[in-house]
């Protein structure tokens, strides 16, 4: 969050109000602090293709591409016109540096030529699991010399600046790991992201056959986590608990799994989703990089639990 947080923070001193479109499974935080610390930003939710609630609008535009958004969403946003926004806002955190989709979103937002800041909150997904505590990173492009009259976009990069100053999120060199920009770097990256992915189609698709309405999204746009819906309504707190005792449970028939709020890790991550465009909770399975056949029979292991748990009890 540390980046995105004071790229929000920042664009107060460039908008004075404005309206941010999201998509659906728009990260909970991001939208958390949107209402929380930026009152002069107005959320609205956009549903497959971008033009219909754009076309309408008065006041600046800013369309906040996340990569937790579902693969359906991604795909009709990338299919929409985004001529009429002042700024992308592209948070990547949950793709790989190399991803394709990053590739296909800059396409895109240089044949649209509009003004882009890409986000990326943490590295973890690109250095083997680790999480680097303030980390953050922000790319600002074809911010100045606009020819649509966005000109006050220039001064951003400088507020973001003494945002990051004043909250104190600066990097410092001692959260980079020695074997940043390697080419063993991001070989491992690259397989590492290419088995989570590879074991995450195959849990959608198991899930979908033994579970059938028990489960919710399986086809989120970074490939990493899968969710499982429950037979009855949960809140928060029940979906966390559904999480933990899992995780406890599996855990101790000798399953690597936990109960953890992360994700990208060499381990099963369960724990408690928000979906903000329906809200309704589930529970989120995030895919670790284990062998496939250990993974598969972890997979299974799920799928038994998740199904007992929601038998009818007497």
């Amino acid at each position: 969050m540390a980046s995105i947080s004071a790229l929000l923070l920042a664009s107060s001193h460039v908008f004075d109000r404005a309206v941010i479109v999201v998509l659906p499974g728009t990260h909970g935080e991001t939208l958390e602090f949107i209402k929380a610390y930026a009152p002069h930003l107005r959320i609205i939710t956009a549903e497959g293709a971008l033009d219909e609630p754009v076309s309408r609008l008065r006041a600046p535009r800013l369309l906040l591409l996340d990569s937790c958004a579902t693969a359906k969403n991604f795909e009709a946003c990338l299919r929409s016109c985004w001529e009429e926004f002042h700024l992308l806002i592209f948070a990547t955190t949950c793709f790989s540096g190399g991803s394709g989709r990053i590739r296909r979103v800059l396409r895109r937002e240089r044949k649209s030529e509009v003004p882009t800041a890409m986000i990326r909150s943490h590295t973890k997904l690109d250095s083997l699991g680790a999480e680097y505590g303030r980390l953050g990173s922000t790319a600002f492009m074809h911010l100045k010399n606009d020819s649509r009259g966005r000109s006050q976009l220039g001064k951003l990069p400088d507020e973001m600046r003494n945002a990051v100053r004043l909250l104190g999120g600066a990097a410092l060199p001692a959260h980079f790991p020695p074997f940043v920009g390697s080419s063993d770097y991001r070989s491992l990256t690259s397989r590492r992201l290419a088995a989570i992915l590879r074991n995450g189609r195959r849990t959608a698709r198991f899930f979908r056959d033994a579970l059938g309405g028990l489960t919710g999204e399986l086809n989120f746009a970074h490939g990493l986590y899968v969710t499982l819906k429950c037979s009855h309504r949960l809140d928060e707190e029940a979906a966390r608990k559904a999480a933990s005792e899992m995780s406890a449970d599996l855990g101790q028939a000798g399953f690597p799994i936990r109960h953890a709020g992360s994700f990208g890790f060499d381990f099963a991550a369960a724990e408690w989703f928000h979906d903000a465009a329906t809200g309704e909770f589930s529970v989120r399975i995030s895919v670790p990089d284990l062998p496939t056949a250990l993974w598969d029979e972890q997979t299974c292991a799920i799928a038994r639990w998740w199904a007992d748990y929601n038998s009818p009890r007497s």
